[in-house]
């Protein structure tokens, strides 16, 4: 989930837009083409409901409302009791308490400690962990997923690539 969540975020609107653009599903607006005013441009789009029939393979028996509205009954979400909600928020806050508690003992021993130096490996494992530990809070902001997505990002950015020679793979 994590790396559907960063690549979402790096996708821009321009790259949006030039994909709809390429599968001829929609163009910028003729006003602006920076921006992501966007119509719908489909020649080959059927007119009439028989005709969307056709396409999507539907009996000509069902009306566009029935097609619509098939899901209207469908059952998305869950009525929870006090019980539940009780429960949630009870092991919610046990396990906000446990992760406080190992924190106060982690940061103690590290105070007075040198620190070695800091892989790029160890970035990205750090990294993780806080994604980890945000994903287990409630009521974390999207920005938040964001900015550690923009710190991968930099560190992916920092990754060093040698240049090999021909020779290096041959015995002269």
């Amino acid at each position: 989930m994590r790396f559907a969540s960063k690549s979402w975020h790096n996708v821009t609107k321009k790259k949006i837009v030039n994909c709809l653009r390429k599968c001829k599903f929609a163009v910028p607006s003729a006003k602006d083409s920076e921006d992501t005013n966007i119509r719908v441009v489909d020649e080959e789009a059927p007119t009439d409901w028989s005709k969307a029939c056709e396409v999507l393979n539907v009996s000509d028996n069902v009306s566009f409302e029935d097609f619509v509205n098939m899901d209207v009954d469908a059952l998305v979400t869950d009525f929870l009791t006090i019980d539940d909600i009780v429960e949630q928020i009870s092991t919610k806050h046990e396990h906000d308490a446990a992760i406080e508690k190992e924190y106060d003992d982690d940061t103690t021993d590290l105070e007075f400690q040198e620190q070695p130096r800091v892989t790029r490996k160890d970035a990205m494992n750090s990294i993780l962990n806080l994604h980890r530990y945000f994903e287990t809070l409630s009521n974390v902001k999207p920005e938040v997923f964001h900015m550690l997505h923009d710190l991968d990002n930099v560190i992916d950015k920092s990754r060093t690539f040698k240049q090999f020679k021909i020779t290096d793979y041959t015995q002269m």
